[in-house]
């Protein structure tokens, strides 16, 4: 069986996303959107007609665009729904782990402006690495990606490398989410 995750998040700023569906009282993505909607407060022009009506399809595609393989998502959502900024999180078996060092995996990693590490520590996770930097926007073809900040924090729990991204169009998101991100993981525990 794989690893879990446990973690806690101020309901007030965060909504934690399912991996996957059926999840709790929701069949579907479009179930789970227009519930959303409802419960959480939408910031303007969202809260009123006619974006109001087209909120839980903007949050669908919000979701979609998160990449699906991963432990555990949540959106920043400090002036209301959509999503300001998101956490994405991805708990990995590596049983090498510890063999490679954080600035292997760094160097390899792009960004617009330089970036350095900077080491953390947490009670559950122990020793790790955090670097932010500014990701490129892409295209595919048929629509172009805003550039992007990203905060990233890099850890090795023995047998697994736990990567915690967060990342907005906005990079001043980043900075507001700071402290509420840092109490997530510390809050972070696995559960083998």
């Amino acid at each position: 069986m794989a690893a879990t995750l446990d973690l806690k998040y101020e309901g007030k700023w965060w909504v934690l996303l399912p991996n996957s569906f059926p999840a709790g009282d929701d069949s579907s993505l479009t179930e789970w959107s227009q519930r959303v909607a409802l419960r959480y407060q939408a910031q303007p022009p969202w809260d009123a007609p006619p974006f109001d009506a087209v909120l839980p399809q903007y949050l669908a595609e919000q979701f979609v665009a998160i990449d699906s393989r991963r432990s555990a998502a949540l959106w920043f959502c400090p002036s209301g729904l959509p999503a300001d900024a998101y956490v994405h999180i991805t708990l990995t078996d590596d049983t090498n782990a510890e063999e490679t060092s954080y600035e292997q995996i760094v160097g390899r990693l792009t960004s617009q402006l330089d970036f350095t590490m900077e080491h953390v520590a947490t009670k559950n996770l122990g020793a790790g690495v955090a670097f932010a930097r500014i990701r490129a926007g892409k295209s595919d073809g048929q629509k172009t990606l805003p550039s992007y900040g990203e905060t990233t924090y890099l850890f090795h729990p023995p047998g697994y490398l736990l990567v915690i991204s967060a990342r907005s169009a906005d990079p001043r998101m980043i900075g507001l989410m700071s402290q509420g991100l840092w109490d997530i993981i510390e809050s972070i525990t696995i559960n083998d």
